[in-house]
């Protein structure tokens, strides 16, 4: 992104940014613990559904 940028000044800028990778911080007891991003900048900690579970199933798919 830096190299499209640094090619067409006056053209594109950045207007928002989501980092990659927030360092683990410490839970709080009056907040949820916050996940960490992946270096593309989604959620760490997902998970698929049990495809063991015919009624989850028949819900989702």
């Amino acid at each position: 992104m830096r190299d499209i940028i640094k090619h067409t000044p006056g053209l594109l800028m950045v207007r928002w940014k989501q980092e990659g990778t927030v360092p683990v911080m410490p839970p709080s007891p009056d907040t949820p613990a916050p996940s960490a991003r992946n270096y593309l900048g989604f959620r760490d900690g997902t998970a698929n559904p049990n495809t063991d579970d015919d009624a989850l199933m028949n819900a989702l798919v």
